[in-house]
Formats: C-alpha cells, sequence, structure tokens
C-alpha cells in the first residue's frame, strides 16, 4: 500500500532519470555473472524505480553503447572500471541522462556491506552516499528498499512522503476530555460510476500481476484483484489522437515496465507521456544532409526509452548544435590528412554530427597552424 502510494505521488511530477553503473564488488568474484553483485543489482533497479525514477540499468547502457559504435574494450573500461565513472557520466549526458548511482558491494567472512553513491552528470562531487550491512550478502536484500529511500530522498519533492518527518508523539495525559457532540448522520453520496470497465486482456493482466499473492492465500489474491481492479475503474483508457503508429510504439515501449503494476499503472504512464508529446514540437531537420540526419537519429535513439517527446527534444538539441558548429572546410587538407581527421575523430560520432565536426575544426586548425610553408 505504502510503495502504491509512492508511485502514484510520484507520477504526478517530473523526476530525473538514473542510470545504473554495473556493481563494482569487492572482492572482485562476487561480480562475475550470476554471483551476489548481480543478484543485488536488479532489487536496487526495482527499488529505485519504485519511487517514481525511470531507471537505465547496466545491461541497458551497454547495449545503448554498442549500437553507438562503442568498441568493447572502450565499454569495458565504462562500464566496470571503479576509475572511470567520469567519462561514463559524460557518455551518458549526451543521452539526457541526468545521475548516475554507482554500486559497490563488499563481502567478507562476518560482514556484507552495499554502498550505493548518486553523482550528477558534469559533476564529479557525490549528490549522496549510503550504506547497509548485513552478516550475509543475502540479508542485504531486506534493507535495499530503506536506503535507496534514503539516498534518492535528496531528489523528491519536499511535500513527498518520504521527506514529511511525523510530529513527535506526546506523552499520555489523563484528564478527562470533553465528549464531543454527535453530529446528525448526513446520507452518503452515491459512488461515481466506473470510468473504464475491465475487459478480458485487462482482467487477464490483472490475474497475471496478482499470481504471486497466492503463495499468502485465496484472501491475499482476492485482495489484490479487487485492490487493481478498482485501479483500473479510475484510470480512464489513454487517447492516442493524432499521434503515429511509430509514436504510440515509442510510448508502449518506453511504459512497458510499468505493466508489472496492472493496467491502470500502464496507462497512467502512458498518459503522462502523451502530456509531454503535446508539449514539444516535431522535429525540423532544417538544412542537414541526410547523413546528417542519420546521425542524429542514430544518437537520439536511445531517448525513445522515454518516450517520443524525449527522442523529439533531444532532434531539436542536435540541430541547433550542428547549426552552430557549423560543417568543416577540408580546402587544402590533403586526402590522407582528412583520413587521419576521420579516424582520430570517429568516436564523437555516437553524440551527433556537431560533436564529430567540432572534434574535426581542431584538428583543421591545428594542421593548418603547424603546416610548414
Amino acid at each position: 500500500m505504502v510503495v502504491a502510494m509512492f508511485l502514484i505521488f510520484a507520477a504526478d511530477s517530473e523526476l530525473p532519470k538514473i542510470a545504473m553503473k554495473a556493481m563494482d564488488c569487492r572482492p572482485a568474484a562476487l561480480c562475475v555473472s550470476g554471483g551476489p553483485g548481480q543478484a543485488l543489482s536488479p532489487h536496487v533497479a526495482r527499488a529505485v524505480n519504485q519511487l517514481g525514477f525511470e531507471v537505465l540499468e547496466s545491461d541497458a547502457i551497454e547495449a545503448m553503447l554498442i549500437e553507438n559504435g562503442v568498441s568493447r574494450s572502450e565499454r569495458d573500461q565504462l562500464c566496470h572500471s571503479e576509475g572511470c565513472v567520469a567519462q561514463l557520466q559524460d557518455a551518458l549526458g549526451a543521452f539526457g541522462i541526468d545521475y548516475l548511482m554507482v554500486g559497490q558491494l563488499s563481502v567478507t567472512e562476518r560482514r556484507a556491506e552495499l554502498f550505493l553513491t548518486l553523482r550528477r552528470q558534469g559533476s564529479r562531487a557525490n549528490v549522496a552516499k549510503d550504506f547497509i550491512d548485513a552478516k550475509n550478502w543475502e540479508g542485504l536484500r531486506g534493507e535495499i528498499p530503506a536506503l535507496t529511500g534514503r539516498l534518492m530522498g535528496v531528489l523528491l519533492p519536499k511535500n513527498h512522503p518520504l521527506n514529511i518527518r511525523k510530529p513527535a508523539t506526546k506523552t499520555a495525559e489523563y484528564k478527562m476530555k470533553p465528549v464531543a457532540p454527535v453530529e446528525p448522520q448526513v446520507a452518503k453520496r452515491p459512488r461515481p460510476k466506473p470510468v473504464t470497465i475491465p475487459n478480458a486482456e485487462e482482467r487477464a493482466s490483472i490475474e497475471s500481476v496478482c499470481k504471486v499473492k497466492r503463495v499468502m492465500g485465496k484472501k491475499s489474491y482476492a485482495a489484490c484483484i479487487a485492490k487493481k481492479l478498482a485501479e483500473l475503474e479510475a484510470t480512464p483508457r489513454p487517447n492516442y489522437g493524432e499521434t503515429s503508429p511509430q509514436e504510440q510504439e515509442a510510448m508502449k515501449g518506453s511504459c512497458k515496465v510499468k505493466k508489472v503494476f496492472g493496467p491502470a499503472s500502464f496507462y497512467r504512464c502512458v498518459q503522462k507521456k502523451l502530456q509531454a508529446l503535446r508539449g514539444v514540437h516535431r522535429p525540423d531537420y532544417g538544412s542537414a544532409s541526410e547523413q546528417e540526419r542519420a546521425w542524429i537519429d542514430t544518437t537520439c535513439k536511445p531517448r525513445k526509452l522515454f518516450g517520443p517527446a524525449s527522442f523529439y527534444k533531444c532532434v531539436k538539441e542536435q540541430v541547433t548544435s550542428l547549426q552552430i558548429a557549423g560543417r568543416p572546410d577540408y580546402e587544402g587538407i590533403k586526402s590522407q590528412e582528412k583520413a587521419w581527421i576521420a579516424h582520430t575523430c570517429k568516436h564523437s560520432r555516437p553524440f551527433g554530427p556537431a560533436s564529430y565536426y567540432t572534434c574535426v575544426h581542431g584538428h583543421l586548425n591545428r594542421i593548418r597552424m603547424y603546416r610548414k610553408p
């Protein structure tokens, strides 16, 4: 019930996007495939997501870097090396990620500790850092929600339930209090009619969500079904209006993770994406060439994880940056020199044509400055 309240509360405000670096372990063998490090990472991601944040996990980061041409050695350095957190922050900043979370698991014979550090993109200082400990690493799982709640509280609104402290309880008073007068009973207002009547697909989705409650008995399972049906009845289905099929697919893919909480949660997520889409204009590539458009689309493709509005904002930023950077002038540059520049600056292409052209401009200026007459 508390988690559901947090989710509904967080859905009304724009929260920053969080990327999770692959967990570091001491000893390093704990982070191998199937080890404790990989076992705890999904629990951390789920706890952060339940607070209302959109989370990009380490495997999604690696897939995103692969799509943008980052080599395996560079990915290993960015995703796993403890000394390359700053470079990973810079890389993720180009994809609209606001904060990076770094986890470190330390296990000894007598104690297990999990440290979580939150950093803002572009800053080398820690925004927040906290830890939990237990006798063994399995005992850390139950404490992860409380840890993430303390850590992420700095990014939540001041009036969020996590940031509201309960008033101190007063000592019991034994004085007789006057009895409050009995007010006449007011007739209860009739309940409003349901907004959404569940169909067969939505009922099947709710049953799938609540099936885990069966292990706790029929009563718990029935209560889960009733709760999800009530949420759905109060939630209208999204109206896609004049959105294109591609935009609809992008919104559904972005909200797919919300289906684990039922169709009502999925519909609320889609409505949020629709509202964001209405607030932006579809991108105008201006004078960009076909190759430059392809580079921009490739750079902004990971932003589709957060919906079409996020993708369109990225395209607009890339087009604006391209106009400022300008195209390079290769006049007087030899073909061999041009090939060298292209090879040197190829790592800037995943961040858009403006980033690539800025790199090229720098090499062209240095060549013209130091070339012998």
